[in-house]
């Protein structure tokens, strides 16, 4: 017996929940806990109430450096896992994938910068990690439910297909795409940083951290680049680019990865980056100064080598005709 599907969210109720803020799905699939409230507010006074754009830094750095999960949050995880497999073994799927979703062999057979395009061309990625409480929870909902993911996640050679998909959406972030395009694509950098504190790439990261820290820096040059750029009559958003915190979840992981290769001189920018608040109004011009200030002081971390490392492996391969 088929189980009903998870309710992913219609292409308007996406829009508008990357434009304010980022809202989670409305229904939790089975196994799931209840999701977690993305607000950012840090501060309420009778003239303004103040979000931070740095909230959740201090957070994935700790989780980074360290192993956070505890048994009982491991005993949980396993918990959702058998009853996920038990489910699919009914014949349960998720994001109608009986519809489009290939044979394991084929995923197999993929290089892995073919497999991550073949994995983030659809929204799942970024709308599954986006509605648990714990990141491992979708995470492993797309290692049960989708063939491909089981597929990347198993590769030792993950960390040049998330390298190569950094440049691969980069890409895609052009005064041409439509709003749906942007979504996806910033949708997509926001959920990334989840990775960076999970098995496996979280090791395949260590000891590569200023190849990563190039990458990250080039999708924040990128966003800056498009913040000057876009066209809102385009994109109908009266004003919007299409996103607002997505590239500040960039930010922080480029600040993360900046602590571990150069841990006192970034102590020494630390301070002025976190300081920035602006009121809960989304202002693309904060967003844009807030990105400047990220790059400039980031400027030096990666040498000319590093951002070299950076584009050989993005380069990936190209897909045979």
């Amino acid at each position: 017996m088929k189980l009903p599907k998870k309710v992913a969210g219609c292409l308007v109720v996406a829009v508008m929940c990357v434009i304010f803020a980022g809202c989670t799905t409305s229904s939790q699939p089975i196994g799931q806990p209840e999701a977690k409230d993305s607000d950012t507010e840090l501060a309420s006074s009778e003239s303004a109430r103040m979000v931070s754009p740095t909230y959740e830094l201090a957070e994935l750095i700790e989780r980074f450096e360290k192993d956070y999960m505890t048994s009982e949050q491991k005993a949980g995880l396993a918990a959702a896992r058998t009853e996920w497999l038990n489910l699919k073994k009914s014949g349960y799927t998720r994001w109608g994938s009986e519809n489009w979703m290939k044979d394991p062999d084929y995923y197999k057979s993929l290089n892995t910068s073919e497999l991550v395009e073949e994995c983030f061309s659809r929204a799942i990625f970024k709308n599954e990690t986006s509605i648990y409480n714990e990141p491992w929870f979708g995470l492993e909902s797309l290692r049960i439910f989708h063939n491909g993911f089981a597929e990347l996640f198993r590769r030792e050679d993950l960390w040049k297909g998330i390298l190569h998909l950094y440049e691969h959406l980069s890409s895609k972030l052009t005064r041409e795409a439509d709003l749906m395009q942007i979504v996806t694509v910033s949708g997509h950098f926001d959920e990334l940083r989840k990775l960076y504190i999970l098995s496996p790439l979280k090791e395949q990261v260590k000891g590569r951290e200023r190849i990563f820290l190039a990458a990250n820096l080039r999708v924040l040059k990128r966003f800056q680049w498009y913040l000057g750029n876009y066209d809102p009559e385009r994109l109908g958003t009266g004003g919007s680019p299409g996103f607002f915190r997505e590239p500040c979840s960039v930010a922080r992981v480029a600040l993360m990865l900046a602590k571990q290769v150069e841990p006192r001189r970034y102590l020494q920018i630390e301070p002025a980056i976190t300081r920035v608040r602006w009121t809960k109004e989304q202002n693309p011009a904060d967003l844009r100064s807030f990105i400047n200030l990220v790059v400039t002081s980031l400027n030096g971390f990666v040498s000319e080598e590093d951002i070299k490392n950076f584009h050989d492996h993005a380069k990936g391969f190209k897909p045979s005709s």
